[in-house]
């Protein structure tokens, strides 16, 4: 996932803004994301894009710190992507 998300920042960035998009379903996967939470993932991505990306200087490994704390607060997808560990 950190690779991925050095390489893809920015078109994640849009993909999260939207909830929906290519970068941000294989991210999910990268994440380890079983494919019936992607909906879920890509819902509480866009939920808390502000959370995400608090600036626009995020780094992308701030970012992805950031989405694995969203993950694990959430009762569904916590447990469920299997490389979101903290």
């Amino acid at each position: 996932p950190v690779y991925y998300a050095e390489a893809n920042v920015q078109e994640l960035k849009i993909d999260m803004a939207r909830g929906e998009g290519e970068y941000l379903t294989t991210f999910a996967e990268a994440l380890g994301c079983p494919d019936n939470l992607k909906g879920q993932f890509n819902a509480e991505a866009q939920k808390n894009f502000s959370t995400i990306f608090p600036n626009s200087k995020t780094t992308p490994l701030e970012m992805l710190n950031s989405v694995k704390t969203v993950i694990n607060k959430n009762n569904i997808l916590q447990g469920q992507c299997t490389y979101a560990v903290l």
